[in-house]
C-alpha cells in the first residue's frame, strides 16, 4: 500500500497543531490519515486536541524525536503504518526540533517501507520571526531551510510592509520554497495542500550533511510540566498566564499551554506565547495538564503560581 509521510513543523506556538486541525476538518486529505505528536515535555497536551478529531494519534513525550527519541519515533511509525495502513502519517515534531533531522528518519523509514514524502512545511509566526531568528538561529533558520512550503501564521496582526520584508528575508534563507503569507480563514485546507505538495524534491536532496550534530538543540530550553486536579476559574487563568510576561520571575517563557477544569463538567484548552494568550472549551480530561516551555525556567516559582489556591 502507497502512502505519504507529511512533515508539519514550526518553532513554538506558530500553530502547527491548529494548522492539522483546520486541514483534518475540512478533510483535505480524502484517505485514512495517522499522526505522530512529539511533544518536549512529558504531559502531552496537543495529542489530546489532535485525539479530539477521531484520528489515531501516537504520542512521543519527555525528548525530541530528532534526537534522544529518534528509535522512538521509528517505533511509533511502524505501529501506526502496521495497523492502521494509513494513506497518509502526519509528524507534527517538537517545536525545538530541527527538520533536517526529522527528514532523515523519515526517509529512510520510507525506504524500507515503500512510503514518499508529502508535504515539508514550516509554520512561521511573523509577530516572533525576528526575536526568534535573532535568539535560535541555528535550528530556526533549520526548519525554514529544509522545508519546501512555509506557512505564515498570525499574518492578520502585521502590516504589508513587514510581510514583504520577513517574505524577502525568508527568501534569502530558502530560494525555492513556496510561501503562503494568505491569512488561514479566507485559505481553504485543500488550497493549502495544493500548494505545500508543488515543490517536493527527491530524497536525495534531503538528508542532512553526514556528522551533522543536533543533539545540543533541545538543551538550549527548559521544560516545566504539571499534572493536578485543581479547579481553576476563567478569570485567574488569563491572570496567570498574564502575569507570565511580567518581569523574569519565572525564567524566559517561550510557550505554555494547557487543559484544565474550570468546573465538574467544563474544560478549557489554553495557549500562550509571548504577548499572546487564547482560550477555548475543549472536551474533559482525567486531570489537569499544564506544560510550560523556556529558557532558565524557575520551575518553583511557576510551581507556586498554577498550584496557589483559587480566590
Amino acid at each position: 500500500m502507497s502512502f505519504k509521510i507529511d512533515i508539519i513543523a514550526g518553532f513554538l506556538g506558530a500553530g502547527k497543531t491548529t494548522l492539522i486541525q483546520k486541514m483534518l476538518k475540512e478533510n483535505a486529505f480524502k484517505v485514512p490519515i495517522a499522526i505522530i505528536e512529539n511533544e518536549f515535555g512529558e504531559v502531552g497536551i496537543d495529542g489530546s486536541i489532535l485525539q479530539e478529531t477521531g484520528i489515531a494519534v501516537r504520542e512521543i513525550n519527555a525528548g525530541c524525536i530528532c534526537c534522544s527519541l529518534q528509535g522512538d519515533f521509528t517505533q511509533a511509525m511502524e505501529e501506526l503504518y502496521d495497523r492502521f495502513q494509513p494513506g497518509r502519517i502526519i509528524i507534527e515534531p517538537s517545536g525545538v526540533g530541527k527538520l533536517s533531522d526529522v527528514l532523515k528518519t523519515a526517509e529512510a523509514f520510507n525506504r524500507i517501507k515503500g512510503g514518499k514524502l508529502g508535504m515539508r512545511v514550516a509554520v512561521v509566526d511573523i509577530s516572533k520571526y525576528n526575536l526568534y531568528l535573532q535568539n535560535f538561529g541555528e535550528f530556526y533558520e533549520d526548519q525554514i531551510k529544509h522545508a519546501t512550503t512555509i506557512i505564515f501564521s498570525r499574518t492578520q496582526f502585521c502590516d504589508n510592509e513587514t510581510l514583504v520584508q520577513i517574505s524577502k528575508d525568508i527568501r534569502s534563507i530558502n530560494q525555492k520554497a513556496n510561501l503562503i503569507t494568505t491569512a488561514w480563514d479566507k485559505l481553504t485546507a485543500r488550497q493549502i495542500l495544493a500548494v505545500a505538495e508543488d515543490n517536493v524534491p527527491t530524497p536525495a536532496n534531503i538528508l542532512p550533511m553526514a556528522g551533522h550534530d543536533h543533539a545540543h538543540s533541545s538543551s538550549q530550553f527548559d521544560v516545566w510540566n504539571l499534572e493536578t486536579p485543581k479547579l481553576f476559574n476563567e478569570v485567574q487563568l488569563q491572570r496567570i498566564l498574564e502575569l507570565l510576561d511580567q518581569g523574569e520571575t519565572w525564567g524566559t517563557v517561550l510557550r505554555a499551554k494547557g487543559i484544565v477544569p474550570v468546573s465538574e463538567t467544563e474544560w478549557l484548552h489554553f495557549d500562550y506565547i509571548p504577548g499572546e494568550i487564547a482560550t477555548r472549551s475543549t472536551l474533559a480530561g482525567h486531570a489537569g495538564k499544564i506544560c510550560v516551555i523556556g529558557k532558565n525556567l524557575n520551575k518553583g516559582a511557576l510551581n507556586d503560581l498554577f498550584q496557589a489556591r483559587s480566590e
